[in-house]
């Protein structure tokens, strides 16, 4: 071990020490932590399919051979607001560029699926508004799994009615993409395809206790992915149990 090796050893330890941990070795939970009150804003890659400009945004792209939608497919971009010491706003944006001149600490590009966990354990461990707007961009990072902890938020009954709801939204959302992705070359363009999703939105609209026995039948028979899908969008917006049970029946397959 040569002598300059050495020296570097001794400044990495007194530097460990001392509580000096180079930027890049800090978690984001650390980075956020440390950071002064005020904005502290981050970068991260999207998960296929999501789109927007500014805080408006879709979770898959409307495209079709008459028609393409205009928007950023990527970055997703969030800003958090901090008052002492404590995190008070979540606000996510999908592509476009940061406004320069802001007074925001940026801490750039972070990982994906590390943006997606803090954010997604900010959720559970937040309420009302807070927890709702933090549950928004962990479901739409790069390669990140956040169900479970999503499901787990959507069956807490001690928690308010808006925030099961959109929890529930996001696993019925995920939970269609998986199925639609496991049809393979089943799902194949259909050119009734739009009639039939016309179907399910009407039966969206019944009353509760008929409409969820018909939209999980559908979501669990159709020959149709797409349209199951369909269903399954709808099942997330109504937050009941039995649509969470198959929402997690088919995400576990």
């Amino acid at each position: 071990m040569t002598i300059e090796t050495r020296r570097l050893g001794g400044l990495v330890l007194c530097a460990t020490l001392l509580g000096i941990v180079p930027i890049r070795a800090q978690t984001l939970v650390n980075r956020i932590e440390t950071a002064p009150d005020g904005k502290v804003r981050m970068t991260f890659a999207a998960r296929p399919g999501v789109c927007g400009i500014g805080e408006t945004f879709t979770t898959h792209r409307h495209d079709d051979e008459d028609w393409e939608w205009e928007c950023d497919p990527a970055p997703v971009r969030v800003v958090v607001t901090k008052e002492d010491g404590d995190v008070t706003r979540v606000r996510t944006f999908v592509g476009g560029r940061w406004r320069e001149g802001s007074t925001a600490l940026d801490l750039g590009t972070v990982s994906a699926v590390e943006a997606a966990e803090y954010f997604v354990t900010l959720a559970e461990h937040s309420s009302g508004r807070m927890s709702r707007d933090a549950i928004r961009p962990a479901t739409m990072a790069d390669s990140a799994v956040v169900w479970p902890t999503l499901l787990r938020i959507a069956r807490d009954e001690g928690r308010g009615r808006d925030t099961r709801r959109t929890a529930a939204r996001w696993v019925g959302i995920a939970a269609g993409e998986v199925m639609v992705a496991g049809a393979g070359e089943t799902a194949v363009d259909d050119p009734e395809r739009e009639a039939r999703e016309q179907a399910v939105f009407a039966l969206s609209r019944l009353p509760r206790d008929q409409a969820i026995p018909e939209l999980l039948e559908v979501a669990r028979t159709h020959r149709d992915p797409q349209v199951r899908k369909r269903a399954l969008f709808w099942l997330g917006e109504t937050g009941d149990h039995r649509a969470l049970d198959l929402f997690e029946e088919v995400l576990r397959r």
